[in-house]
């Protein structure tokens, strides 16, 4: 199953960055990296993602939980959630933990 392949891709333990916050509007979040001052907005796939990980620090579990909710084939999951942890990353709002 695609999913478990997620543990794979990140197969460590994440969070946020620190100076990081994440203020829910409505279904949708909005991020904020309070060291630089820039906002990011997330849908509420992007934003129950990072739920979790701010949560739990599991990529994996955010996926299979959003599996749940929407239609969405497990490849396309895979793909779009892949996508989004490395964007995440890419812009230093989420970390590896050690």
């Amino acid at each position: 199953m695609k999913l478990a392949k997620l543990s794979d891709v990140f197969p460590k333990k994440l969070g946020l960055a620190p100076g990081i916050m994440v203020q829910a509007v409505g279904a949708e979040a909005v991020v904020i990296d309070a060291k630089s001052e820039i906002c990011w907005q997330l849908n509420s796939p992007g934003y129950a993602l990072m739920t979790e990980i701010r949560d739990h620090g599991s990529v994996a579990d955010g996926a299979s939980k959003l599996a749940g909710l929407y239609d969405v084939d497990d490849e396309t999951l895979f793909a779009d959630m892949a996508d989004l942890v490395r964007s995440l990353m890419d812009a230093g709002l989420v970390i590896e933990m050690t």
